[in-house]
C-alpha cells in the first residue's frame, strides 16, 4: 500500500514539468486567439515567397528519471524555414550530446530530424510570437563502452513529438534573434522528455522563381 503511493507521488512529479508547460501553451493559444483581430499575422503572404536559414544553441532545463543517467550538454539546432499555404514549415536537425553520470551506462549522442509547422503573429515594434508543433525521427548512437554488447545495440532510433513556442526581434532588416522554449517527447520503452531553451540567429531570402516552382 505504501509502495503504491510512493509510486504514484514519482508518477506525479514526472509529468509535473511536462503538464505545466503544455498548460502555458495551451493559455498562450488561447490569448493568440481572443487577441487575435488586433494582431497582424506574418502568415499571409504565398507559399515559399521567403525562406529562411538559421542556428540555434539548445540548453536543456529539467529534471526526470532519465536525467539520473545522462546529463545534455548543448545542442546545435540548424534549420530551414518558409511561409506554407497556412501558417509557415520548418524542417531540421539538431545535434546533441549525453554524458553519462556513471560506468554502468555508455555516453551517446542524439540527432533530430524533424518537421514542423506553427503559425507566427506580429506584436510590437519589430517583435514576433510562433506557436509550433513538430514530428520526426531521435537517433540516438551510443559508445561502445562494451566490447561484448550486439553493434546492432549501439543505435536506436524513435518517434519525437514535441511543441514550441518562440519570440523573435528582427534587429537588422531581414536578421533575427530567436529565443525559444521547446518541449520533446521520445517515444522510447521509458519515455524520454526534454525541456529545453535555446538562443539563435535567422536570415529571412526572397525565394529565387526556380526555388519557389519546384517547392509549389
Amino acid at each position: 500500500m505504501f509502495n503504491d503511493n510512493r509510486e504514484n507521488t514519482q508518477l506525479k512529479k514526472k509529468s509535473k514539468s511536462s503538464f505545466l508547460f503544455l498548460n502555458l501553451n495551451f493559455h498562450l493559444c488561447v490569448l493568440i486567439l481572443f487577441f487575435s483581430p488586433h494582431l497582424k499575422s506574418q502568415n499571409t503572404g504565398s507559399a515559399f515567397e521567403t525562406f529562411s536559414i538559421g542556428i540555434n544553441y539548445q540548453s536543456n532545463i529539467n529534471q526526470n528519471d532519465f536525467h539520473k543517467y545522462w546529463l545534455a550538454e548543448g545542442g546545435i539546432e540548424g534549420y530551414f524555414a518558409a511561409p506554407f499555404y497556412f501558417g509557415t514549415t520548418q524542417f531540421g536537425l539538431t545535434y546533441t550530446s549525453f554524458s553519462a553520470k556513471s560506468d554502468q551506462q555508455p555516453d551517446f549522442e542524439s540527432f533530430l530530424f524533424y518537421l514542423q509547422w506553427g503559425y507566427k503573429f506580429n506584436l510590437l515594434a519589430n517583435f514576433s510570437l510562433a506557436f509550433n508543433t513538430s514530428t520526426g525521427l531521435f537517433q540516438m548512437n551510443f559508445d561502445d563502452f562494451d566490447l561484448e554488447v550486439d553493434p546492432g545495440l549501439l543505435s536506436e532510433r524513435e518517434l519525437v513529438m514535441g511543441v514550441n513556442t518562440v519570440i523573435s526581434y528582427t534587429f537588422y532588416k531581414d536578421w533575427n534573434i530567436n529565443f525559444q522554449l521547446l518541449y520533446l517527447h521520445v517515444f522510447t520503452h521509458k519515455k524520454i522528455e526534454l525541456v529545453n531553451l535555446s538562443l539563435g540567429i535567422s536570415k529571412t531570402f526572397l525565394s529565387p522563381k526556380w526555388l519557389k516552382e519546384f517547392l509549389n
